[in-house]
């Protein structure tokens, strides 16, 4: 939550964070009906840059509303699942 607070383009992003039993962190963006998967809190900051990268690149292609999760649990890759 502080590295989201610390940040503009996060903190006006990002609108809610739960915190599931199994350890891992999801995230309800402001803009977009998608749910954004982070997993485990280590290697977050990676993980968010993964994620500017994909709203940079990704969202201007196909639409805020294209997916219905965006995945970035895994190392090196953004799974994103379909509407």
């Amino acid at each position: 939550a502080s590295f989201i607070n610390a940040n503009a383009f996060w903190k006006s992003q990002i609108v809610q964070i739960f915190f599931k039993k199994n350890n891992e962190i999801e995230l309800i963006p402001r803009v977009g009906n998608h749910t954004i998967l982070i997993g485990s809190i280590n290697g977050f900051e990676e993980k968010f840059k993964k994620l500017q990268l994909f709203y940079q690149q990704g969202v201007p292609q196909v639409g805020w509303n294209k997916y219905k999760e965006i995945n970035l649990k895994f190392k090196d890759q953004i799974v994103c699942v379909k509407k």
